[in-house]
């Protein structure tokens, strides 16, 4: 399985038309990740994409986002037409307030990835036009700047609408948990680590944790232990034993063993 990233030539944000062009717009027709956020928007029809294991349908008016390391594989039918924008984390965090939203976002939250809102379709067609219109343009000194307040209005028209219709699933200290488990997850899976990087009580962590996914510490980061050895062992080459290095196992039994206890079956029977 291949991460791709922004070609180092191109501007770090990037508009692509999904539809009967799909094919002539780079999109990879295989299972893949990218580093950088896919922010989509179904203008007509229904899409079906698979992202990290899932089956997603998205209908007309869908905007949703796909985050960076995500396993997905796209819908290469006709049966929908859209756009996408493409953006890296440094495009988007010129301030630090800027790169405090793309971490405490419920719309682009790593542990409820893929959520879906709709917003008025009039105004968001402005936005992606506005967009356009702009990168097609020589490139400037305002340019960027212009690209990523158009962004950063659509984002958080998406948050604002999401926070409408549902209540905020996590507290601060938990969002700051799961970016750091998402930093972390496989050089640390102590407990006492993300207590202490944190500063609260293990007590208090557990809680909000327990009450924004009803999960134990250390089931969460288990689990995200092991999407990503789902990922590897499904989309990847490596051996068992690769995988296992790369994890943070000391060795290929202690993989294996605490794999099999997680899913029922060994890495291999899974892959």
């Amino acid at each position: 399985m291949k991460t791709y990233d922004f070609r180092p030539s191109e501007s770090e944000i990037e508009i692509k038309t999904l539809g009967k062009s799909k094919h002539d717009t780079r999109i990879v027709p295989v299972a893949h990740r990218t580093s950088f956020f896919e922010l989509i928007f179904i203008e007509s029809g229904q899409g079906k994409f698979k992202i990290d294991f899932k089956d997603v349908i998205r209908q007309q008016g869908d905007i949703f986002a796909i985050l960076p390391n995500q396993v997905k594989e796209f819908d290469f039918s006709d049966s929908y037409h859209g756009k996408m924008i493409l953006f890296t984390y440094n495009f988007f965090a010129i301030s630090e307030n800027d790169s405090s939203f793309l971490y405490s976002s419920e719309f682009l939250s790593l542990n409820n990835p893929s959520r879906i809102v709709k917003i008025d379709e009039n105004l968001t067609n402005q936005i992606f036009y506005l967009l356009e219109n702009e990168l097609q343009k020589k490139d400037d000194n305002y340019q960027s700047t212009i690209c990523q307040s158009l962004l950063r209005t659509l984002l958080l028209i998406c948050e604002r609408k999401l926070n409408e219709s549902t209540r905020p699933f996590a507290t601060n200290i938990t969002k700051q948990f799961f970016n750091l488990v998402e930093k972390n997850f496989t050089s640390n899976r102590n407990i006492d680590f993300y207590v202490g990087q944190l500063g609260v009580s293990e007590n208090r962590l557990a809680n909000e944790v327990k009450s924004a996914c009803n999960l134990t510490l250390k089931k969460y980061i288990d689990n995200r232990l092991l999407l990503e050895a789902k990922r590897l062992l499904k989309y990847s080459t490596l051996s068992a034993k690769e995988i296992a290095f790369e994890l943070g196992f000391d060795d290929t039994s202690n993989f294996s063993n605490w794999f099999k206890k997680q899913t029922g079956k060994t890495p291999m029977q899974f892959r």
